[in-house]
């Protein structure tokens, strides 16, 4: 899959990643991403974003980014969760052909041109299927594939399904760097079935799961689980992290992290053209990464209000999600 690289990138594996500064190199896909995304057009220059980490328990992270409120292309109408593809409307396959990073005969790596974070990144897997945004095995092999090729603890991935704040129907995931330590890396989470962990000591309950370069059997686990969701009409948003292995408290953070963790919330949906100037939660946000658009915003907001809206958005879905799981007999007895 990670043939949408070149040779020189696919071929640097890296299976464990040091949080430890001293022992941290760039992989070979980490300098090509980053010195191809710097050429691409942007429509903003991000530079260094003000950011803070707010009081509390849990650690989000704060960033001031003014420009991605209105330099960016208006979000698409979303109706359903299944919405069909419209060729009409913008889609990937329209971009500028300079903001297409890497690219072989069926996958694409594109350039977010109004990034939230640095070498944002745009995974389109089978670009000229004009598949709509909903998320199939291809996709999410490609983004753990590249996730995999990355030498940085830094670098997340997700999905935002339609009426969970994707602004495109045209199925993409997305890359980014995150350049602070973040709660979700190491969390401890409940096992409530075979592969299966709870979310619940954190405000926006949700499942976790895991995979490793060797072991990607929870892909399958992961996408049953996303079927059920769009069967019942519940919206969702999946935050992808390098972190430690799920079920296992530590009494000092691990430096070494060897699988990805798979972070799934059903939440309530957001349907119409998304408000690209309000404070709106999606893989980034729930994952304790909060973009703000205005100082204002930045200057008042308190873990308390993030901690209100995620326990707002996510505690009925997930019951919901919990009773899905349990009619299909995936939790434990």
């Amino acid at each position: 899959m990670a043939s949408v690289l070149p040779p020189e990138a696919a071929e640097d594996v890296h299976r464990s990643v040091s949080t430890l500064e001293t022992l941290r190199k760039k992989s070979k896909f980490d300098e090509l991403l980053e010195e191809r995304w710097k050429r691409a057009p942007l429509w903003y220059t991000l530079g260094a974003l003000p950011n803070k980490r707010l009081e509390g328990n849990y650690g989000f992270v704060v960033e001031l980014n003014e420009q991605r409120a209105t330099k960016r292309r208006k979000a698409e109408d979303i109706q359903s969760i299944r919405q069909p593809f419209d060729p009409s409307r913008f889609n990937f396959n329209k971009v500028n052909d300079r903001e297409i990073l890497f690219r072989d005969n069926e996958n694409a790596l594109i350039a977010n041109v109004a990034p939230l974070g640095p070498c944002q990144t745009l995974v389109v897997p089978s670009v000229s299927a004009c598949l709509p945004q909903i998320l199939t095995a291809a996709g999410l092999n490609l983004t753990l594939d590249l996730m995999f090729r990355s030498g940085s603890p830094d670098l997340r991935g997700g999905f935002n399904s339609l009426g969970a704040y994707a602004s495109v129907n045209h199925q993409h995931l997305h890359l980014y760097y995150v350049r602070h330590r973040m709660l979700l890396e190491t969390i401890f989470a409940e096992p409530i079935g075979p592969k299966l962990f709870s979310l619940s000591d954190y405000p926006a309950r949700g499942l976790l799961l895991a995979v490793t370069f060797d072991d990607r059997s929870s892909v399958e686990l992961l996408l049953h689980v996303t079927d059920l969701l769009l069967d019942s009409d519940i919206v969702f948003n999946i935050f992808l992290t390098r972190g430690s292995a799920p079920g296992v408290r530590y009494f000092c953070a691990p430096t070494t992290y060897e699988v990805i963790r798979i972070y799934l919330w059903a939440r309530k949906p957001r349907m119409g053209v998304k408000d690209s100037t309000k404070l709106n939660l999606a893989l980034s946000e729930l994952g304790g990464h909060i973009p703000v658009k205005s100082q204002e915003a930045y200057d008042s907001i308190s873990e308390k209000h993030i901690v209100e809206e995620q326990k707002l958005l996510c505690d009925e879905p997930f019951e919901q999600m919990r009773k899905l799981l349990q009619d299909n007999k995936l939790l434990f007895p």
